[in-house]
């Protein structure tokens, strides 16, 4: 389709996706959810680089051949089972060993989502304290 000036191609396109977004959509949110599923490695690489910049945490220097994803979660000994869409507790999930030394090489290893979670930002004084008070319970 031809268009005599930029503004009525751009009014066309808008329209288009104003008819279409739910569809167009749709596809852009099933391509992801695929690929994500085939190449988690990339999409791990990509959230770690986005949270180096966003935490000023020291420049990331891992490649996807980097970062394994076991068949069990290390920590809680759950299967690992990669989601094509929302995150779960058996998600594989990057973790940084030391948190101050960032996403860098032998500072990284995959665990569940479940076991980065409780890890988050606890102290191991605080999760003592934890533990104990659910074995008085």
């Amino acid at each position: 389709m031809a268009y005599d000036s930029p503004e009525k191609k751009a009014a066309h396109s808008r329209a288009y996706y104003a008819a279409n977004k739910e569809k167009l959509l749709a596809a852009k949110v099933g391509y992801h959810a695929e690929r994500k599923a085939r190449i988690p490695e990339w999409y791990m690489l990509a959230g770690a680089k986005t949270r180096t910049k966003e935490k000023s945490l020291p420049a990331c220097n891992l490649t996807c051949q980097d970062i394994v994803i076991p068949e069990v979660c290390p920590v809680l000994g759950l299967t690992l089972v990669v989601s094509k869409g929302v995150l779960s507790d058996t998600s594989p999930s990057l973790d940084r060993i030391v948190p101050a030394l960032g996403y860098v090489k032998g500072n990284v290893r995959v665990i569940s989502y479940r076991a980065n979670r409780l890890k988050c930002d606890a102290t191991i004084a605080e999760l003592e304290l934890v533990l104990a008070d659910m074995r008085k319970l």
